[in-house]
C-alpha cells in the first residue's frame, strides 16, 4: 500500500507519496513498536528484544535480551505493567510447522525492571492439513488485566480463530477457545 500526503515547503506545496513495504529482512533486527510504561519510561521492541529509555534523558533503563536462540519477537503488547512479547523459531515457521508444529513462547516482562514476570511455551499444534497461513497477533488494553494471544488459521478461502487468554500481572495457564465465524 502507500499513504499520500500534501506538505507545504518554502511556500509551495508539494505532494507527498510514501510506498509501505516490510522492513528489509538484510538490514534486522526491525523495530516493531514502542509503548509507555508505568514509570513514565518509553519501551521500544525489536525482533530480538527490548529495552526502556529515559524520555528526558535518553538514558537506557533497562534491556531484554532473553529471546531464544533462532527465534524472534513477532508480536507484542503492552499490558498493566507488562510488556509481553510473543516469539517463535524462525526457521520452524516454514519448514517444520507442516510437521511438527512451532516452538514459540509468550513472555510478561516487567515494564519497569524488564525481568521476566512470567513465561508460558506454546507448543503449535502443527498446521493441519490444507492450511495456507497461520498468523498471531497480541490483544490487550495498556491498563487490561489481561492479554490475548488471536491464531488465525486460513484455508481454502475459510478463517480458523482461536484465542488464548492470560492473566496480565501472572500468567499461569491460559483459557483457549475457538471463535465461531
Amino acid at each position: 500500500g502507500s499513504v499520500e500526503a500534501l506538505v507545504s515547503r518554502a511556500g509551495r506545496e508539494l505532494k507527498l507519496r510514501v510506498v509501505l513495504a516490510a522492513h528489509p529482512a538484510d538490514r534486522g533486527p526491525a523495530v516493531l513498536g514502542a509503548a509507555w510504561t508505568l514509570d513514565g519510561s518509553l519501551a521500544v521492541v525489536w525482533e530480538d528484544g527490548a529495552a526502556a529509555f529515559d524520555p528526558a534523558t535518553g538514558a537506557t533503563r533497562w534491556i531484554f535480551r532473553d529471546v531464544a536462540e533462532d527465534a524472534s519477537i513477532r508480536s507484542w503488547r503492552a499490558v498493566d505493567g507488562r510488556i509481553v512479547l510473543y516469539e517463535d523459531d524462525r526457521a520452524a515457521r516454514k519448514a517444520q510447522a507442516r510437521t511438527e508444529g512451532i516452538r514459540a513462547r509468550l513472555l510478561a516482562v516487567n515494564d519497569v525492571t524488564g525481568d521476566v514476570a512470567w513465561a508460558y511455551a506454546m507448543d503449535v499444534e502443527p498446521l493441519p492439513q490444507g492450511v495456507l497461513e497461520a498468523e498471531v497477533k497480541l490483544l490487550g488494553r495498556p491498563l487490561g488485566t489481561h492479554v490475548g494471544v488471536l491464531q488465525t488459521l486460513t484455508r481454502g478461502g475459510n478463517r480458523e480463530d482461536y484465542l488464548w487468554t492470560f492473566g496480565a500481572e501472572k500468567g499461569g495457564k491460559p483459557d483457549k477457545r475457538s471463535l465461531p465465524g
